[in-house]
């Protein structure tokens, strides 16, 4: 299974333009940041959602995980926090 992600329907934070990296979008910090924490599930399509939930996309067969944004869509590559002193 794989992902199609909407970058336009990620919850961002008012703050997180705040907290640019050299050459990071927004989006950037939504995915890879480390501070932050939520929960992520899949549902079938049309099911109830709660005021507090976002659909930020949907799966796929194709193993990758695609993310649209204003620019197309590009392959998401896993990327970690680093932790630095």
């Amino acid at each position: 299974m794989g992902a199609h992600i909407s970058a336009r329907a990620l919850p961002l934070h008012h703050d997180i333009q705040a907290v640019q990296r050299s050459g990071w979008r927004a989006v950037d910090h939504a995915l890879n940041d480390g501070e932050d924490y939520e929960l992520l599930f899949t549902a079938s399509p049309g099911a109830p959602m709660g005021d507090d939930v976002w659909p930020i996309g949907y799966m796929t067969s194709d193993p990758r995980i695609i993310l649209e944004d204003e620019h197309g869509t590009i392959d998401l590559e896993p990327k970690g926090w680093e932790h630095t002193l």
